[in-house]
């Protein structure tokens, strides 16, 4: 009775396992912005920044380093930034300006929904 209760719950285990799709991969290019104010400047890597925020924000979708494996690739710009499939098409342009929760936001919500 003991092995056949054991067998009924690899089997539940096994079917909910079957039934859980693997996150979608997104691959972050990099990408450094620099500014300059009154004659001092500074740098900051916009890409881990949006790392970062889709670790706290969207844990969702999953990042990755590899873009030979990942599902999308997001090129980060000033104006807007660019979501490419996997095939290199353009998947969407997120509208997010200046705030790197905004763009991660509108990123996840289009990677989630497709």
């Amino acid at each position: 009775m003991k092995s056949l209760t054991l067998l009924f719950v690899c089997l539940s285990f096994s079917r909910i396992a079957s039934t859980q799709t693997a996150p979608k991969k997104l691959y972050i290019e990099e990408r450094i912005a620099t500014s300059c104010s009154g004659g001092n400047c500074g740098q900051r890597n916009l890409s881990l920044a949006a790392t970062k925020e889709f670790l706290k924000s969207c844990p969702s979708v999953g990042i990755t380093d590899n873009k030979d494996v990942a599902d999308f690739a997001l090129k980060i710009a000033t104006g807007s930034s660019t979501l490419y499939s996997k095939d290199g098409d353009v998947a969407y342009i997120s509208p997010a300006r200046y705030r790197m929760h905004n763009l991660v936001k509108d990123v996840c919500n289009f990677v989630n929904s497709h």
